[in-house]
């Protein structure tokens, strides 16, 4: 079970920005790769906790982990997981890793208990979804960049750079995860269109649908989502109207715009290098791979 859940790696991308970070700062000490271990693991374990809360039965376009051998197995394999990343963390001997991935976990356990309670809720503002995004994907891919700085030799401002350039990073990544649910095929995703709206996670997408709905169309959807399901017809209406108004595209936008706060960011604690330029580019691709 373990083998081949790590046979079919995903995107990598919070060990990718953290060994550029590490690059960067110019450290390439023993602690260097166990931690780019650790923030994929901490990544993959919170992966299977998900898929059994949310029932998904693809993910990276493989059946999950729960839909083959049980919601027992994910769970137990999850922690055991979490388990190992943690000792990885307690042997760095450095007790502010430890720490901030700790912190890192609980809000992502937060972020979850508050999807979960907003699940169905029309009514959902942008701060509520943004304090979701922050634990969900956001905050571990800062102290994935901030381990670094604090395993080499960074001042304290390049330190708190490194972890907003990761917060900023992280928040636009998923808004484009958000709107490609809408936008993106099920091979580009890794698993099925609009899976997010078939559970009843309201997204940036469909917050911005209410600054466009006519008070009928406002009226139709509230009554929509109280039923707490949605058939194949409805989700299909539902996604007709974030085409209708571009709700998709405007959140790619704004994940685009937001993507200048961290570049700047990066410049404004590190002098320019061919390091500092790599670690820019893949925050690029990362923030424009939909466009």
């Amino acid at each position: 079970m373990v083998s081949g859940l790590f046979t079919t790696p995903g995107k990598m991308i919070r060990p990718a920005l953290y060994l550029l970070s590490c690059k960067l700062v110019n450290y390439d000490g023993p602690d260097k790769f166990p931690m780019a271990a650790v923030s994929e693991f901490v990544h993959t374990a919170s992966l299977l906790h998900d898929d059994v809360i949310d029932n998904s039965t693809l993910r990276r376009n493989k059946p999950t982990v729960h839909s083959i051998w049980g919601d027992e197995s994910a769970v137990l394999l999850g922690d055991l997981i979490y388990a190992r990343a943690s000792e990885m963390m307690a042997e760095t001997k450095n007790l502010t890793i430890v720490s901030s991935f700790a912190r890192a976990i609980r809000y992502m356990s937060e972020s979850e208990l508050l999807q979960l309670e907003n699940v169905f809720n029309f009514n959902i503002d942008e701060d509520i979804y943004f304090k979701i995004l922050f634990g969900k994907t956001a905050v571990l891919i800062g102290t994935a960049c901030k381990c670094a700085g604090l395993l080499g030799t960074c001042s304290p401002e390049q330190i708190e750079g490194l972890e907003e350039f990761g917060l900023k990073i992280g928040i636009a990544f998923q808004l484009i995860d958000d709107a490609l649910d809408f936008l993106g095929d099920d091979h580009m995703m890794g698993k099925k269109s609009c899976i997010d709206l078939q559970e009843g996670k309201v997204t940036l997408p469909l917050i911005l649908l209410k600054n466009f709905l006519s008070q009928d169309e406002r009226s139709e959807l509230t009554a929509l989502y109280a039923k707490g399901v949605f058939s194949r017809d409805e989700i299909a209406r539902i996604s007709y109207f974030v085409q209708k108004y571009k709700t998709a595209e405007l959140t790619l936008e704004r994940a685009r715009d937001l993507t200048a706060i961290p570049l700047a960011m990066l410049k404004r604690c590190f002098p320019s290098s061919p390091d500092r330029s790599n670690l820019e580019t893949l925050a690029k691709y990362l923030s424009f791979r939909a466009f």
